[in-house]
């Protein structure tokens, strides 16, 4: 027995001093099914009674009654009355049946998941990758979709929070409407009468988990696979990113200085749905023309077409007054209005809103029954307090201002440091700056070099849709001070014309990053 014994404690390595994050019983428990799976004890074993195995390790019989009756729970173990517990039958037929699986690679015909729409998702797996270093880092000059943080009322909004946690009914943490709490759609739908020119009532507004969400329900709704959606292009990726995994044809719209243009012919078949963001286009910035808007809500009342308005930070125009909505213009109910709080407050509220047609009302909150009930209750309540009390219309209006100045910020900076050969644009609206460059550039090496610099670059052909877009970067500037850009800009420059007089990798690499570099600068 004693030599059993002394085989068993061998294929364990518990360590009582180790680990001290993990309670004992659970450090006990994780080694004893490690074993077990591992084959280190085989089956029929039998487990040392819980005296013996606590003397011999020197440790509580309560804490190895713990860790085994969870294993025999679990069907690791198996407990026999007046014999003991051993390792069961049902997991070393498991381990065989897995030792003797084939080895080689799945197809993806292979995989338990329809390969079609596997495949329709490499559009998003590949923008994701693009975007996947923002999540776990400061943003760094110039991030694109970033809105200014540290310039947020967070005492307010603590005060706001903290009051709503105290006035919340208890039932309110239920089940909740799917369309979303009615205290918030009434302010919403106030606020954008006031300050949109849209008339709508509570009963038209639908509070999504930001745009992505309101963008997934319109198309569930009111396409199915093989229709035909028009969209601008360059254009949001995370739109085009659910056309195609929803299987929709998409036709891509160029874009001018005036916005997107419509065909000027007979186009064929009419589309099903068509996706534009008119006050600012992204990521051109430019607004759509008033004679666009009128013949673009023309052709969707003739052609039964809906519109999908995306209306993401038309809150910030720098050179006029917020343009008209398309759905302020439409006649016949074919607009569907689309906001969100990640650009006016901040990305993580993840609260977005929908403004619909009395007849889709219906449907698409029974499409946000199903597909995920009901918004977080305690942000509803804080959000539509915060609406209420105005500290959101304030906030607004103190980022318009700072926003509009750090727009003139990055095109000043870029007209005294970019080199001929690349052009920004003054921003007119949005969060961010365009940045022409020549064709014939090395981008992903441009971008790259940047980012060993200290600063983020996004490619401009990453939104694209169906053609090739103009060269060039998309630069955010929402986010940084204008410290931070006259010293980021000096730094762009020297990379730009590095990689356009021909002086190779290691010249570029030997740009200073952006503090350096823009200290030295201002010592001179």
């Amino acid at each position: 027995m004693a030599s059993n014994l002394g085989g068993f404690f061998e294929a364990l390595s518990v360590e009582i001093e180790g680990k001290r994050r993990k309670a004992l019983h659970q450090r006990l428990y994780d080694e004893l099914r490690d074993a077990v799976l591992s084959g280190r004890l085989v089956k029929g074993s039998r487990i040392p009674s819980s005296r013996v195995f606590a003397d011999t390790i020197g440790i509580s019989r309560n804490t190895v009654n713990v860790a085994v009756q969870r294993l025999c729970a679990e069907g690791f173990l198996v407990a026999r009355h007046g014999s003991g517990t051993f390792v069961t039958d049902a997991v070393a037929a498991t381990r065989s049946r897995r030792s003797t699986a084939p080895t080689e690679p799945l197809r993806r015909a292979d995989l338990p998941i329809a390969p079609r729409r596997v495949a329709n998702l490499a559009y998003a797996s590949a923008a994701l990758d693009n975007l996947r270093h923002m999540y776990d880092s400061d943003p760094r000059p110039f991030r694109i979709a970033v809105p200014e943080l540290s310039d947020f009322p967070w005492v307010a909004w603590r005060r706001i929070v903290s009051r709503a946690l105290r006035r919340i009914p208890q039932r309110a943490h239920g089940a909740g409407d799917p369309a979303g709490l009615h205290q918030l759609r009434a302010v919403v739908a106030e606020y954008l009468g006031a300050h949109r020119g849209i008339s709508c009532g509570p009963e038209q507004v639908v509070i999504t988990a930001g745009s992505q969400q309101a963008i997934d329900l319109v198309v569930r709704v009111t396409t199915s696979p093989g229709d035909l959606v028009w969209m601008e292009d360059p254009g949001y990726i995370g739109a085009t990113g659910s056309f195609r995994c929803a299987g929709l044809r998409l036709r891509s719209m160029p874009v001018d200085e005036d916005g997107l243009r419509l065909p000027s012919r007979s186009v064929g078949k009419a589309p099903r749905l068509i996706y534009c963001t008119p006050s600012s286009q992204m990521p051109l910035g430019v607004p759509l023309a008033y004679a666009r808007r009128e013949a673009l809500v023309s052709f969707a009342e003739e052609a039964s077409s809906w519109i999908l308005e995306d209306d993401y930070d038309g809150e910030y125009r720098y050179d006029t007054r917020p343009l008209p909505t398309l759905f302020g213009l439409s006649r016949s109910a074919r607009v569907i209005y689309m906001g969100t709080f990640s650009k006016t407050m901040f990305p993580g509220l993840r609260i977005g809103y929908l403004v619909l047609p009395h007849t889709l009302v219906e449907p698409i909150v029974a499409m946000k029954f199903v597909s995920s009930w009901q918004s977080a209750t305690l942000e509803q309540y804080s959000l539509a307090d915060f609406i209420d009390t105005g500290e959101f219309a304030r906030h607004v209006r103190r980022c318009r201002k700072l926003y509009a100045a750090r727009a003139e910020e990055i095109y000043v900076a870029g007209q005294k440091w970019l080199p001929p050969s690349h052009r920004l644009l003054r921003p007119r609206s949005g969060l961010s700056a365009i940045l022409a460059a020549p064709a014939d550039e090395d981008h992903e090496h441009v971008i790259q070099s940047a980012r060993a610099a200290g600063i983020e670059l996004s490619p401009l052909s990453m939104f694209a849709v169906g053609r090739a877009v103009q060269p060039g970067y998309v630069l955010g500037f929402a986010a940084f001070d204008a410290r931070a850009i006259r010293k980021a800009m000096p730094v762009l420059g020297g990379i730009l014309a590095a990689s356009r007089s021909g002086r190779g990798d290691r010249e570029i690499a030997r740009v200073e990053p952006v503090q350096a570099a823009a200290r030295g600068r201002e010592r001179r």
